[in-house]
C-alpha cells in the first residue's frame, strides 16, 4: 500500500490542510484497499488517534471493529463508547490482539517500545497488521 507523505518546506501545502481532512483521505484509501475486504479487525491504540480512526470509519467498517488493544493499564478492561456513532468497543492489553490489526500509534514516539511490542507479536506487516498514522 502506498503511503501519503507530507514534506515540510517553505511553501508547504500539507500544513494548510486540516488534520481531519488528511485522516479521511488516508482512511478511505485504507478502507477500499484493505478493510472493505475483511470480516473483522482490531485496532492497536485506544488513544486519540485510535478513537479518531474508529469514529471516521464508514458505518460498515466500524461494525467490524472487534476490540481496541493498548498498554495503558487505566484503559485496559474498560470500553470506548461514543453515543454519536453507536461505538462500544472493549479495550484489552495489546498482547491479546489477534490479526488483522490496524496500528493507530505514532511511530517513533515511545523510544522504540511500541515498535518492540509489535515485533514481539511475530506478525507480518501488510498481512497481519497495517500502520495507520
Amino acid at each position: 500500500m502506498r503511503m501519503m507523505t507530507c514534506r515540510m518546506h517553505e511553501v508547504n501545502t500539507c500544513a494548510k490542510i486540516p488534520r481531519r481532512t488528511i485522516l479521511r483521505v488516508k482512511l478511505r484509501a485504507l478502507e477500499r484497499r484493505i478493510l472493505d475486504h475483511l470480516e473483522s479487525f482490531s485496532i492497536w491504540g485506544a488513544g486519540r488517534d485510535g478513537r479518531n480512526f474508529v469514529n471516521e470509519l464508514s458505518e460498515a467498517n466500524r461494525k467490524k471493529v472487534v476490540v481496541f488493544g493498548d498498554v495503558d493499564v487505566n484503559k485496559i478492561g474498560t470500553h470506548y463508547e461514543n453515543p454519536l456513532t453507536g461505538v462500544d468497543i472493549p479495550i484489552v492489553h495489546y498482547s491479546e490482539l489477534k490479526p488483522p490489526v490496524v496500528c493507530c500509534v505514532a511511530l517513533g514516539r515511545t523510544a522504540g517500545v511500541f515498535e518492540d511490542n509489535v515485533k514481539s507479536m511475530c506478525w507480518e506487516c501488510g498481512k497481519d497488521y497495517w500502520y495507520f498514522n
